[in-house]
């Protein structure tokens, strides 16, 4: 059962990491899209 859910930890918690990195390159690229109209 352990082992199980350090796997659940660590499905979990990649899933978190790509989404707030997911996050971090949208607000970037909305940055970028907004200098070059300038």
């Amino acid at each position: 059962m352990e082992n199980y859910q350090s796997l659940d930890l660590l499905f979990g918690g990649i899933a978190i990491f790509i989404v707030i990195a997911g996050l971090i390159m949208l607000f970037q690229g909305m940055a970028n899209f907004g200098d070059k109209e300038k």
